[in-house]
This record gives structure tokens, C-alpha cells and sequence, in this order.
């Protein structure tokens, strides 16, 4: 769809793309990593866990539909999303790293690419 997109673009069409695409997956991973801390036999342990988890996958939700929408955007917008979106994938990162030191078996498997975390700039 981004190829079709008749206006100048704040990225590449294809770091853009990247960008959408890992901004929705890792909001599926990070929503599917809450869910499977619900069915922990600790659940009362992982409630900080499963905030963060949901807090980071409503700002990944919230970053894509803003990167998609490219009509009169705001780059300084587009980069504060885009670091709200990098920062809060860095927490879920130390998070997991603290799933396994305690034997929780759940973490998303979506990784960040470099280009979502570096952010679409004027072409």
C-alpha cells in the first residue's frame, strides 16, 4: 500500500514498511508474552511483567498507525513515537532477560529492527 501512497513519504517506502510491519509484530509478541504470563502458575509475580508488556504493545500499535499515516506528518512527532516505541521495546528486552534468570518460559519472539528504532527522516 505504501507504494501506491501519491505524496512524498517520510522514509524509504521500504523503511517504512520494515518499520510498520515490526512495530505491529512486536505488539503481537509483546500481547501474546502478557497472555502466557496469565497462565503461569506465579501470576501474582509477574504483574509488573505483564503491565509493561501491554503498556509496550499499545505503543507499538500506536507508533505503526502513526508511521502508516504519512499524510502532512510531523517528523518530530514521528521521532518521539518512534523513541517511546524504542524505549519501551528496550524494557520488554530486559524483562525477558529477567524471565529466564527466573524459569519463566514466555518472551517475544519479534525482534526490533534498526531501521524502526532510527526512525523515518525527511527524504
Amino acid at each position: 500500500m505504501l507504494s501506491t501512497y501519491p505524496g512524498r513519504t517520510s522514509a524509504s517506502t521500504e523503511t517504512l514498511a520494515v518499520c510498520i510491519d515490526a512495530c505491529f509484530a512486536y505488539a503481537q509478541a509483546c500481547t501474546a508474552c502478557a497472555d502466557a504470563c496469565l497462565s503461569e502458575q506465579s501470576v501474582a509475580e509477574l504483574v509488573g511483567f505483564i503491565r509493561l508488556d501491554l503498556d509496550c504493545a499499545d505503543q507499538c500499535l500506536a507508533t505503526g498507525a502513526a508511521v502508516t499515516r504519512q499524510t502532512a506528518a510531523d517528523p518530530q512527532v514521528l521521532r518521539a513515537s518512534l523513541a517511546a516505541y524504542a524505549d519501551a521495546c528496550d524494557r520488554c528486552a530486559t524483562q525477558y532477560e529477567g524471565h529466564a534468570r527466573h524459569g519463566w518460559s514466555t518472551a517475544p519472539s519479534a525482534p526490533m529492527p534498526a531501521a524502526a528504532a532510527s526512525g523515518p527522516a525527511r527524504r
